[in-house]
């Protein structure tokens, strides 16, 4: 079932403004907004929802020169990007977006914004099947002037995508983030008596972007045991497992360094535990 929707874009394009603008409130962040994962409630006259929105950023250039290290840590190019969220890896986290609201930098204009959607064309002809019924939406963060605002719309028409400004129109159509709510909610969400039945992936678990925060690849030779506070023995050990199994314990740390920088749901923690525990010992967990 597909009922989460993908919130990306560079740094500083809008992407928590616009969250707290649906939700009222966001969890506090600091450092990269990658990895973010917010619940947005619906509710109105035709259905009542909960659906999970997930967050995720990529480095345009020059970004890595003008943007503090903490604020890029773990952010790659959007054809990087792209081509993880397109890996066989991610295919469970992609068949659960309904919606991907594409963020745009304040400022930016249609030089801008036409190379970044062509990057996204892989990704959208993935989503853009038969079966799915979502949606492709550009926000741009700001105010921009009537004739931006048209060439804008057309290179997202161009390119599938729905351009949403904060630009005041003259017809008294809907703009900004009332444009957005309404772009949202007409997708129609799943009840929250009907999620209660469908199981969805978790992206802390399949994505291969969110992955991206963790720290590069481990090797047995200069792991460091203070980086999960362990013993010396327990040191020792690990560094026995990563030689007999270098991939699985690589995986099952840098779980554990998402779930340290993430706000987790205790919910989502639990099975998040519970799929370490899974790949720690090779087998199901009891009672799961």
């Amino acid at each position: 079932m597909r009922n989460k929707i993908l919130v990306v874009g560079p740094p500083g394009s809008g992407k928590l403004t616009m969250l707290k603008e649906l939700m009222g409130t966001v969890s506090p962040v600091t450092g990269s907004h990658a990895g973010i994962i917010e619940e947005y409630h619906i509710k109105n006259k035709y259905y009542e929802a909960r659906v999970g929105v997930w967050v995720d950023e990529f480095l345009l250039e020059g970004d890595s020169t003008q943007l503090s290290a903490d604020r890029i840590e773990g952010l790659v190019s959007l054809p990087e990007w792209t081509e993880s969220f397109c890996s066989n890896e991610a295919k469970e986290v992609r068949d659960s977006i309904k919606a991907v609201v594409f963020t745009l930098r304040h400022g930016s204009d249609a030089a801008h914004l036409e190379p970044q959607l062509k990057v996204l064309e892989q990704l959208v002809g993935m989503l853009d099947n038969d079966n799915w019924d979502g949606s492709l939406i550009c926000l741009q963060k700001g105010h921009v002037s009537p004739e931006l605002a048209a060439q804008l719309d057309t290179v997202c028409f161009d390119y599938g995508f729905e351009y949403i400004s904060h630009l005041v129109s003259e017809q008294g159509e809907t703009t900004g983030y009332d444009r957005l709510q309404e772009a949202i909610e007409v997708l129609g969400w799943e009840t929250q008596d009907e999620a209660k039945e469908t199981p969805v992936p978790d992206p802390i678990l399949t994505s291969p972007t969110l992955m991206a925060r963790s720290s590069p690849s481990l090797h047995a030779s200069s792991f460091d045991a203070r980086s999960l506070s362990l013993s010396p023995a327990d040191s020792d050990m690990l560094k026995g497992l990563l030689n007999d199994d270098l991939d699985n314990f690589q995986n099952i740390f840098d779980k554990l360094k998402i779930a340290r920088n993430s706000n987790l749901s205790d919910e989502q923690r639990t099975r998040l535990a519970n799929d370490l525990a899974e790949q720690l010992i090779g087998g199901e967990v009891p009672g799961h």
